[in-house]
């Protein structure tokens, strides 16, 4: 596990990854930052479509598709099966969320449907994503809420606004933040250096460099004590004091002394820490539990990836080891699949350290919704969970090559 230092907040789009058919799909805009660590870079896009002019295929509202692009960088969407549903005009688009994913074509942003008709016609400067009935987006510089008519509702004022979760959005004013209600009200007049979006009732800010949480009122629950602070997990969080990580709980009470050189979130009565050198699991008492790794991933679908004397595999929640350590590197385990290096090259094994995908290419990101987008020599696109190409493009050799780095 390695530390993660939190450096900023950009509250524009937040991603959720899973192996059912959902809503969203991934977005040119970029990744948010948590409350402990940094946005992912995506990779760039491939460019030059082999099908130019390709036939258009519906999309459902529940279906999951994929974001494609050209070598003018023209933007459009695929589906599972690799079928145009979108074509590629849109110049640049957002995540879709509650249907409606923000686009432009030449100028002005607006919000289309998963068959690519305008729903708001393109007016705004900038405009993200929708959550709970509204959107932040902005009118020339400054920011403000519309519905899903395209109405302000809430007038432009802010110099950046984040989602609504829980009826309150982090908003920023002269470089301050607050927080307001759907009905534009402050409930926290700007004064903070951050405030986060509202994750399971709770919201990370920052006062003088150093975090504490607001309730989902707006009040100050814990003050802000803390060098940093990951978001609650199954009623604890892990904080940084002094130059240790221990844990609270959700009223403030540190019911595991700092200790640690580092600390991840609980998952199923477990958390990964880093002591002397080493990772390995506490149980919700703070004891040690298990054996030791060089490094352990994130756990995903059952399964995180491990570091046993420098080879990588995989481990239950058990903490059993599944996968032997055997490979360079092993990514995470999403939609029964977990990217591997072997040598320069990537593939994919099953739960088990079985090769499903041989290593054949430069870059293996995880699955999301049954797609993964990967880099073979020139040729980027989106496989499937047999390896095989259901869209791809073939990159410019001028440009750079995405890299996959696992941990």
């Amino acid at each position: 596990m390695k530390r993660i230092v939190l450096i900023s907040l950009i509250l524009i789009l937040t991603l959720a990854y899973s192996c059912e058919p959902k809503p969203d799909v991934e977005t040119s805009q970029g990744n948010p930052p948590t409350a402990k660590g940094v946005p992912l870079e995506r990779p760039t896009q491939g460019r030059a479509l082999e099908n130019p002019a390709p036939e258009i295929v519906t999309a459902s509202d529940d279906e999951p598709i994929f974001e494609i692009s050209t070598n003018e960088n023209k933007f459009g969407f695929i589906n599972i099966h690799g079928d145009i549903v979108i074509p590629t005009i849109y110049t640049a688009v957002g995540k879709f969320s509650e249907n409606l994913a923000p686009a432009v074509i030449d100028h002005g942003w607006g919000y289309i449907n998963k068959r690519g008709e305008w729903v708001i016609e393109p007016q705004y400067a900038n405009a993200l994503e929708f959550s709970n009935g509204l959107a932040c987006a902005a009118d020339t510089i400054n920011f403000g809420y519309i519905n899903t008519s395209g109405e302000f509702v809430i007038e432009p004022q802010f110099n950046m606004g984040g989602k609504f979760v829980d009826g309150l959005a982090p908003v920023v004013i002269d470089g301050k933040w607050g927080l307001i209600n759907q009905d534009g009200s402050f409930v926290i007049e700007p004064g903070y250096e951050l405030i986060t979006e509202y994750s399971d009732g709770f919201s990370i800010f920052m006062q003088d460099g150093l975090m504490g949480f607001l309730d989902n009122t707006g009040k100050v629950l814990i003050e802000a004590i803390y060098g940093q602070v990951t978001e609650f997990s199954e009623g604890f969080s892990a904080v940084q004091s002094g130059d240790k990580w221990g844990y609270i709980d959700n009223v403030g009470t540190m019911v595991i002394q700092p200790q640690f050189d580092d600390a991840g979130n609980f998952q199923n009565g477990q958390a990964v820490v880093h002591i002397d050198g080493m990772d390995r699991f506490i149980d919700t008492l703070g004891n040690i539990v298990g054996d030791s790794f060089e490094l352990i991933g994130a756990f995903n679908e059952g399964l995180a990836p491990v570091q046993y004397n420098g080879k990588w595999g995989l481990i239950n929640e058990y903490r059993i080891i599944v996968a032997e350590p055997i490979f360079d590197g092993v990514g995470t385990y999403s939609c029964g699949l977990a990217g591997f290096k072997q040598g320069e090259k990537y593939g994919y094994i099953d739960g088990t350290g079985q090769i499903v995908i041989e290593p054949r290419f430069t870059y293996t990101p995880e699955f999301i919704d049954g797609l993964a987008y990967v880099q073979e020599g020139n040729k980027t696109g989106y496989i499937n969970q047999v390896g095989e190409y259901v869209w791809s493009t073939t990159r410019g050799d001028s440009e750079e090559a995405p890299v996959t780095e696992f941990h």
